[in-house]
C-alpha cells in the first residue's frame, strides 16, 4: 500500500502568515482545485516532543470537526507524515483582532458589538458541542472582513472535550492556554 500523500503533494505553499508555539502558518492553494487555504505546519526537529505535537494536531482536527459553525475556522484536512504534520484550514485574509486594533485603533461601538456577538455565538456553539477552547485571545480571532465584520475563532490547539476537562485529576497541570494572558495566580 503506498504511503498517504504529504501536504506538499496536495498543497502549494505561498506566503508565511505567522507562527505560534506549535507550528508555522502559510497561505497555500490546493494543487487540484486551486482552493486557497491556510496550512498550519510543524516539522520534526530536535528537542521537540514529536508524538505530543502529532497528538495536539490530531486533537485540534477532531475538535474542529465537532464544531462546524460560521464563526469557527473551517478544517479542510489533517495531513501527517513521518517528519511533518499539517492542518489545512479555511484561509482568512483580514488578519487577527490584535492586528485589526493596531491598524485601525479603537473600533466603533457597532463594530465592537458585532465582533463580541460573533465570538459569543462561536463560544456558545463549541460549548454545546462539548468543546472548551481554553485559549481565547485577540490573536485567535480572525477577521474575515471589517465591513460588517465576520469573525472566526481559531487555534484549537489547547481545546479539550468538556467531559475530559471535568474528569481531570486534581494533580493535573492547572493551566492551559497562553500564560501572557492569564491572571498571575492562574499561570503560576
Amino acid at each position: 500500500m503506498p504511503p498517504p500523500p504529504s501536504f506538499v503533494d496536495r498543497y502549494h505553499l505561498a506566503a508565511r502568515l505567522g507562527a505560534g508555539c506549535s507550528g508555522v502558518v502559510f497561505s497555500a492553494s490546493d494543487r487540484k482545485t486551486g482552493e486557497p487555504v491556510a496550512i498550519k505546519l510543524a516539522r520534526r526537529k530536535r528537542g521537540l516532543r514529536w508524538s505530543l505535537l502529532c497528538r495536539t494536531f490530531a486533537n485540534e482536527a477532531e475538535m474542529l470537526k465537532r464544531c462546524v459553525h460560521p464563526n469557527v475556522i473551517g478544517l479542510r484536512c489533517l495531513l501527517t507524515g513521518p517528519d511533518e504534520v499539517a492542518l489545512a484550514l479555511e484561509l482568512v485574509s483580514g488578519g487577527d483582532a490584535q492586528q485589526l486594533l493596531q491598524r485601525h485603533g479603537a473600533l466603533s461601538e457597532p463594530v465592537a458589538c458585532a465582533i463580541t456577538c460573533q465570538v459569543a455565538h462561536a463560544l456558545e456553539h463549541i460549548h454545546a458541542c462539548g468543546v472548551l477552547h481554553r485559549d481565547v485571545k485577540l490573536e485567535n480571532l480572525l477577521i474575515a472582513s471589517i465591513d460588517g465584520p465576520r469573525v472566526l475563532l481559531c487555534d484549537f490547539g489547547h481545546a479539550c472535550d468538556c467531559g475530559a476537562a471535568a474528569a481531570e485529576e486534581p494533580t493535573a497541570p492547572p493551566f492551559s492556554g497562553t500564560t501572557g494572558y492569564a491572571a498571575p495566580e492562574a499561570a503560576e
